[in-house]
């Protein structure tokens, strides 16, 4: 494989000499390729960042209750367990599917780049919900066999199961990416500079974005679904990854019931990956039964980021977070160790924590 054949990482070279802490499977890195390397990543978290906290349904639940005054069970079911239980069937398949998948694109970055733009349209058409319901109320009759706000949340219903599908693909394999381009030695660098990036980019969010939410939903969702789609094209475009050998544990004549077992098999064989999944389910409860952690937009929509007293509280609407937790970051994994380890069992604790 020559270095141009699209398979090298941010200007990096096929593996051949050099220092070893610049190397990650086939790929050789100099300071300069892998500054850029860590610029293009960087760029590639704030972009996923801001996109999955506030560019899908997590608004969903407080504009629906705060305008329309829909139960806590019919939110939780629309934009929580549904969410998880997709979730808890679509990430053990996605994992082992990219573990396994040998492409000139690479392993990761074809689930990332292909699935860009259906999740980048109906990320665009969930801030439409508004325009939706008011186009709904105005044109389904009130004598018709489903109420006309039944039918728009069926519309939204399925823009959530949308935007859920397709981004299960990127929430999976994005974490996936790292371990695969950046080398050993500088992914725990890595992370401290996009963790400080994270922390910029929040701070300003939570001044410019967050007050304005409920009110320019369409504005907020459309910019993220653009910033996402062109940020994450380009990331795909810069970063490249190099080659895996070849795939021997799965052929065309295994059976459906052999990947079952050799997926839990990979999941289960340590002690500390069971830890981590009883980590999880514990902190998913945890989150679940904390009555202040659900306030946390009516903190900065409401208040701008001052503490909410026990009459603002009393008169907030009680729902669950809505969010999946993952463990798909371990920085531990490298190379072509599996990586698709905790996510199934990640949401099947969130899913029945939820239920």
């Amino acid at each position: 494989m020559s270095s141009s054949a699209g398979s090298s990482g941010a200007g990096a070279l096929q593996a051949s000499g050099g220092d070893e802490r610049y190397r990650v499977g086939t790929l050789q890195y100099t300071k300069a390729s892998l500054a850029m390397l860590f610029g293009w990543m960087v760029w590639g978290s704030i972009c996923f960042d801001l996109f999955e906290h506030h560019g899908g349904y997590t608004i969903m639940n407080l504009y629906l209750q705060d305008n329309f005054h829909v139960s806590n069970l019919t939110v939780n079911i629309l934009f929580n367990v549904i969410p998880m239980i997709m979730g808890t069937i679509m990430t053990p398949i996605i994992s082992f599917k990219s573990d396994r998948t040998r492409t000139r694109w690479g392993r990761r970055i074809p689930y990332i780049l292909f699935t860009a733009p259906f999740l980048s349209l109906f990320a665009a058409a969930i801030g439409y919900s508004d325009d939706i319901i008011q186009w709904c109320v105005a044109n389904v009759p009130e004598t018709s066999l489903v109420n006309p706000f039944t039918v728009a949340l069926g519309v939204i219903a399925f823009m959530t199961i949308g935007y859920t599908f397709f981004n299960e693909f990127v929430g999976c394999v994005y974490y996936y990416l790292l371990p695969d381009v950046m080398p050993r030695a500088f992914i725990g660098r890595y992370q401290a500079v996009a963790r400080m990036v994270s922390t910029a980019s929040g701070i300003a969010v939570n001044l410019w974005i967050i007050p304005y939410q409920l009110t320019h939903m369409k504005a907020i969702h459309v910019g993220l679904a653009i910033l996402y789609f062109v940020g994450f094209s380009i990331l795909c475009l810069f970063v490249k990854e190099g080659e895996y050998p070849p795939v021997e544990d799965v052929t065309k004549e295994t059976k459906f019931s052999d990947k079952v077992r050799l997926y839990f098999r990979e999941c289960f064989y340590h002690p500390i990956f069971i830890l981590f999944y009883v980590s999880v389910a514990c902190t998913v409860l945890t989150r679940g039964l904390n009555p202040a952690g659900v306030f946390h937009l009516h903190l900065g929509e409401h208040q701008g980021g001052q503490v909410v007293g026990p009459d603002e509280l009393q008169d907030a609407p009680v729902t669950s977070d809505g969010s999946t937790y993952r463990f798909d970051d371990d920085g531990f994994r490298h190379g072509c160790d599996p990586p698709g380890r905790f996510g199934g069992q990640n949401c099947l604790a969130s899913a029945t924590l939820s239920l």
